[in-house]
């Protein structure tokens, strides 16, 4: 948990595991996204709120509803029945979150290829000495019982 990528992982996770289901969750998509969101059968009308408090009427089809005029950033709100269901359109951008490293980068309008070469860690000569030292140690021992 104390790593950088920890937060953007438990985000991916839960996104990854589900549509919310409690009355209380926002559902987070980029404008213009298509939201479809399952409706009991007998509502006949549904009304979409947006983040400027337009309304909207919109009729379900199959179980669910089906609005694609989230345009502005913000958060929707839709009433079917005695159920309300909110989303959020936002700006962010997915490739932020990313961290699979890359073949080429792009900066500055500038395509720049990535090293391929294989990765080299430090050679630490303290183990060695580490041993050596042992090794005298032993050796001194040793000698000192023989009584040389």
């Amino acid at each position: 948990p104390l790593r950088v990528g920890f937060p953007v992982l438990l985000s991916n996770l839960t996104r990854w595991l589900g549509e919310p289901a409690r009355e209380g969750d926002v559902r987070i998509i980029r404008p213009g996204e298509t939201v479809r969101v399952p409706v009991p059968p007998d509502v006949a009308t549904a009304e979409v709120t947006g983040p400027d408090g337009r309304r909207q009427r919109v009729e379900p089809m199959g179980g669910e509803v089906a609005f694609a005029g989230s345009e502005r950033v913000g958060v929707y709100r839709l009433a079917a029945g005695d159920e309300q269901f909110r989303w959020a359109a936002d700006l962010r951008d997915a490739a932020e979150s990313d961290l699979a490293p890359r073949t080429e980068l792009t900066m500055g309008g500038r395509r720049t290829a990535t090293g391929q070469a294989d990765m080299t860690g430090e050679r630490h000569f303290w183990p060695w000495l580490a041993v050596l030292a042992l090794v005298a140690l032993l050796a001194e021992w040793l000698l000192y019982h023989r009584r040389y």
